[in-house]
């Protein structure tokens, strides 16, 4: 965010701006009015100040911002405005992320198959890099990583360095794509129906000891999308018990779905 006059003197000067509000400095003594903008895309223009300024431009972190707000050291009105308006309305919080969930992996670097539909090029190293380099996203959910192949694959990259586990959670890619591995598992519902379901998993040694539980259920845990036996709610106990996140694959087509095949509500496995 920018605060100040970017025509008079355009310091930092935003590639966009959208306007929230105006508002009155003296109320009952002047008719002054300014308007708070959002600026985005910024970019410095150097220092332009009137004669009888002392200007200095500094980038400040949001923890500063919030220790020099609340603790009265900026004086400025208009400033003070803008600032808690974008600290109550979250906007120094928001930030564009491209991300796609529900990526299969067509066969491991080993040439073991896993999703029998899926290109042979799809491997867990080819989708880092097609989803950086080419598609531009900052997140992907790889949703085969409970096969043993991949997860082999997947210990590989983590030793060679070209990936590495955070320690909040998933896997980074050249510092800048993170991915959540996943596993998409079927269901076999009370009522006859079977349901596609997605778990997502914080670690790779949580996946693993998923993939072990998995494969007292699946018939051939290396492929992709395996029927599991279990129902919904079964499913997400384990998941949840693994500390990992649990929805519907695809809920709506007739086939193998949520809602296109086992359920009226969401509440009747969520809740």
């Amino acid at each position: 965010m920018f605060v100040g006059n970017w025509k008079k003197k355009p310091v930092i000067r935003p590639g966009r701006s959208k306007k929230f509000f105006s508002f009155y400095t003296s109320p009952g003594y002047s008719d002054e009015l300014l308007h708070l903008f959002l600026g985005k895309d910024l970019e410095f223009k150097g220092k332009k100040p009137d004669p009888d300024e002392l200007l200095a431009t500094e980038i400040i972190e949001r923890q500063q911002i919030e220790e020099l707000l609340f603790t009265g050291k900026v004086k400025d009105s208009k400033t003070i405005i803008g600032l808690l308006y974008f600290f109550k309305r979250g906007f120094f919080m928001l930030k564009e992320y491209f991300g796609d969930f529900h990526i299969h992996i067509g066969q491991a670097q080993s040439g073991s198959p896993v999703k029998i539909t899926a290109s042979r090029k799809l491997n867990f190293a080819s989708i880092a890099r097609e989803s950086l380099e080419r598609k531009g996203l900052d997140l992907v959910g790889i949703i085969d990583c409970a096969s043993p192949p991949v997860i082999a694959d997947i210990e590989n990259l983590l030793v060679s360095g070209e990936m590495t586990e955070l320690s909040a959670g998933g896997i980074c890619y050249q510092n800048q794509l993170v991915i959540i591995p996943g596993a998409e598992v079927a269901s076999k519902e009370v009522n006859g129906g079977q349901a596609h379901y997605l778990a997502y998993f914080p670690f790779l040694e949580v996946l693993k000891e998923f993939s072990l539980i998995m494969k007292q259920y699946i018939s051939n845990i290396n492929l992709s999308s395996q029927v599991t036996g279990l129902t919904g709610k079964e499913i997400l106990q384990i998941v949840d018990g693994l500390g990992g996140l649990l929805v519907p694959a695809h809920v709506f087509t007739p086939h193998k779905s949520f809602y296109g095949r086992c359920f009226n509500s969401y509440q009747e496995v969520f809740f």
